[in-house]
């Protein structure tokens, strides 16, 4: 996997999503709302794809917007209105971040699952690599 690729998914599948989600919520965005406007995600990948990627979406896909649409829309009457515009529009920065992220992850070649865990497992496992690290799995006598 090219690194300009990784770290193009890694600033926008991560860092971005993240970063403006939670500059959202510091600027007016309560978390809950945050919580629910992220998910728009979906709605923004697919159209993302539908625009760069010239995909079709399906009639579930269409139905699927609409329906979440209508949703956000349901709740946006119930809650948040002491949202800030720049709250609700970092959020949706952070959907749009995570979209495109999806978007970049679909283009990458596919990896082999078991290279990517072996890969992964030492920083997700920091008891053991620590332990490693330490020498503490050596047997003392």
């Amino acid at each position: 996997m090219p690194w300009r690729a990784l770290v193009a998914v890694g600033l926008t599948l991560f860092t971005g999503q993240f970063l403006f989600q939670f500059f959202g919520m510091a600027k007016g965005m309560p978390p809950g709302l945050a919580a629910i406007v992220v998910q728009t995600q979906a709605i923004f990948t697919i159209a993302l794809a539908a625009l760069a990627l010239r995909e079709v979406p399906s009639r579930r896909q269409v139905a699927g917007i609409a329906s979440a649409v209508a949703g956000l829309l349901a709740i946006a009457q119930t809650t948040g209105h002491d949202l800030t515009l720049v709250g609700l529009g970092l959020s949706l920065l952070s959907a749009i971040s995570w979209a495109i992220g999806n978007l970049l992850l679909k283009r990458l070649p596919p990896v082999s699952s078991r290279s990517s865990i072996s890969a992964a497992w030492p920083p997700c496992s920091p008891t053991r690599s620590g332990a490693i690290c330490c020498g503490a799995t050596r047997r003392r006598r």
